[in-house]
């Protein structure tokens, strides 16, 4: 399945924390950016794919224009594709 949802930012000196509105036991960091981006995708098709597995409800994604942020907040949309990263997890644990 293919989802997308907002991720909050938070800049902490070089650090990035990221939480899900939607979903908050998806929390990850990143070292920069860039790490942080890749983390969220990994946090959200791994907190999606749990949801699927056990039968549980997958929540609606929020409205990124109804999120109230704090100062040195952002918002960026992820993807998540858990068919995709199921694949990938399966290959790297055949490896």
């Amino acid at each position: 399945m293919k989802y997308v949802y907002p991720a909050v930012f938070t800049r902490d000196g070089d650090f990035y924390f990221v939480e899900f509105p939607d979903m908050q036991e998806a929390v990850t960091q990143g070292n920069d950016l860039n790490d942080a981006l890749y983390m969220a995708q990994d946090v959200l098709n791994t907190w999606l794919a749990f949801l699927e597995d056990s039968g549980k409800d997958i929540p609606k994604p929020s409205d990124i224009n109804s999120l109230t942020l704090d100062s040195g907040q952002f918002v960026n949309l992820i993807i998540a594709d858990t068919d995709a990263w199921r694949r990938l997890n399966v290959k790297k644990a055949t490896a």
